[in-house]
C-alpha cells in the first residue's frame, strides 16, 4: 500500500555514502585507539625504566586528576550539536559562542584547580596514610591539566564540528610521538616526575595546536590567547598558591 499510494521504495545502496561514513569512522576509530595509547604509554615506559613502584606513584596522582576529566563529556556533548549548527549558520556566532564557553571555564576550572593544589595533601593522606605521600606534588604538578583537556575539548568540538576529523588524528599522533620521546628522554633524570611533568606539557602542547588549526580553518581571532587577563590571573594565583604553601611546609618542618 505505501508502495502504490505514497512513495517507491527504494533498496539500492548509496556507496558514495557508505564509503563517506567509513572514512568519518575511520578517524573518529583510529584517533581513539591513539588517545588510548597516548594515555598509557608513559606508565608503561616508567615500569620499563624504573620499575613498579614509581608507576603506582605516579598512576595514583594521575588517576586523581583524571577523575575531573568526566567534565570533557559534559563540555563535548553540550556544545557539539550547538558549534556543528552555528558553523552551518554563522561562523561568527560560532566564534561567539566559543568564546564564551572558554572564558566560562576559565572562571568555573581555576577554583576547582586550586581546590585540587591545595586539598591533595590532606585527601592523599586520607585515602592511603603515608603510603603516597610523593604522589602528592605530582597531583599539585598535574592540577592544570583539568583546564587545559576542557578547553582542547572547545577546539576539539569545532574540528569536528566542521568536519576536520583528520587534523584531531594528526593532532593526537604529535602529541603522542612528543610524550614518548620526552618520556624515555626524562624519566631516567627524574623518575616518576617526569611523567608528570610531560602530560602537563603535552596537553598544552596539543590544546596550542589545536587552537592554531581552528584559527587557520575559521580565522578571525586566536580564542585561546585573548583570554590573556585571565590567564595571567590563574598563572599568578597558582604561583601565590605554591609559594604558600611551600613556605608552609618549609615553617612547619
Amino acid at each position: 500500500i505505501m508502495n502504490k499510494k505514497f512513495v517507491k521504495l527504494n533498496f539500492k545502496l548509496d556507496y558514495k555514502f557508505i564509503l563517506e561514513r567509513i572514512k568519518d569512522g575511520f578517524y573518529f576509530g583510529v584517533t581513539n585507539i591513539v588517545v588510548a595509547l597516548f594515555n598509557s604509554v608513559d606508565r608503561v615506559i616508567l615500569s620499563r625504566l624504573q620499575g613498579d613502584i614509581p608507576v603506582s606513584i605516579y598512576s595514583i596522582a594521575f588517576n586523581m586528576v583524571k577523575y575531573f576529566y568526566f567534565l570533557q563529556n559534559i563540555v563535548f556533548g553540550a556544545l557539539f550539536p550547538i558549534q556543528a549548527k552555528m558553523f552551518i549558520e554563522s561562523k561568527d556566532r560560532l566564534l561567539l559562542i566559543s568564546k564564551q564557553m572558554i572564558t566560562y571555564l576559565y572562571l568555573f576550572i581555576t577554583p576547582i584547580i586550586l581546590l585540587i593544589i591545595m586539598l591533595s595533601d590532606e585527601l592523599l593522606m586520607l585515602l592511603f596514610k603515608d603510603k603516597y605521600i610523593e604522589s602528592i606534588l605530582l597531583v599539585k604538578i598535574m592540577a592544570p591539566m583539568v583546564l587545559f583537556n576542557l578547553l582542547y575539548n572547545v577546539f576539539i568540538n569545532i574540528i569536528y564540528s566542521t568536519n576536520n576529523q583528520r587534523y584531531a588524528l594528526l593532532i593526537i599522533i604529535m602529541g603522542a610521538i612528543v610524550n614518548i620521546s620526552l618520556n624515555f628522554l626524562l624519566i631516567p633524570v627524574l623518575s616518576y616526575n617526569a611523567p608528570a611533568i610531560v602530560s602537563v606539557f603535552c596537553e598544552l602542547f596539543v590544546l596550542a595546536i589545536t587552537n592554531y588549526i581552528v584559527y587557520r580553518a575559521i580565522g578571525k581571532v586566536h580564542l585561546l590567547f585573548n583570554q590573556w587577563k585571565i590567564l595571567i590571573c590563574m598563572a599568578i594565583l597558582i604561583l601565590v598558591n605554591y609559594l604558600f604553601l611551600l613556605f608552609l611546609n618549609q615553617y612547619i618542618s
